[in-house]
């Protein structure tokens, strides 16, 4: 029987951070979502927006934090916890400074980077053992500073990067579930390279 799966987007809830560079993995739930014709519902006692759906005749729950993105770790562990999921087959989804805007990549475990989702996910689980797909968002101008990089919109250049990014982290998606994790980094570290994304908000 084949287990079940999660794949966790990260992100801040609420309309104002929907389309910040923090939001990568929300906007490929969601489009995940959408691909399946699915809504994603709350579940107040699991901290996320939810639904369970078959990819590739892999059973997954797509799921969404409402925990805000230092916090991710409480609704990675309840959702993991409550549906009897091994974190190891969890696949969680975020925005990387390290990568440029159009770059992806996979990751099969590893440290948290300075990433404060996956850190809190690491802290509180004490597993680094899960699966991460890699969106490259790009490093801000000097000036700017981290923080409100990644909680600015992207520039339409750097959003159609970014998209075309999460586009083909989905058509990968297949051979991550099947286990086929060679043939996808294959896929996606092939891609051709970005252009040079713009600096700034």
């Amino acid at each position: 029987m084949t287990q079940t799966r999660a794949i966790i987007g990260l992100g801040n809830p609420g309309e104002q951070y929907r389309h910040t560079r923090h939001n990568c993995g929300f906007r490929f739930i969601d489009a995940l979502a959408a691909q399946c014709q699915l809504q994603l519902k709350l579940n107040p006692r699991l901290k996320a927006n939810l639904v369970r759906t078959t990819v590739s005749e892999v059973p997954v729950w797509l799921v969404e934090p409402i925990t805000y993105m230092n916090r991710s770790g409480t609704a990675f562990q309840l959702v993991t916890n409550y549906y009897d999921i091994d974190p190891g087959n969890a696949i969680v989804v975020h925005d990387d400074l390290d990568l440029p805007a159009g770059v992806v990549r996979l990751k099969l475990t590893g440290g948290h980077g300075g990433h404060n989702g996956l850190s809190d996910i690491i802290s509180r689980t004490g597993n680094s053992d899960f699966l991460r797909i890699r969106i490259g968002i790009g490093r801000p101008n000097p000036k700017l500073g981290t923080i409100p990089y990644v909680l600015s919109t992207p520039s339409l250049h750097d959003q159609n990067l970014i998209d075309d990014a999460i586009s083909d982290a989905l058509d990968s998606l297949p051979e991550i579930l099947r286990g086929n994790l060679e043939r996808a980094m294959k896929a996606l570290h092939s891609r051709p390279k970005a252009t040079e994304s713009s600096l700034g908000a």
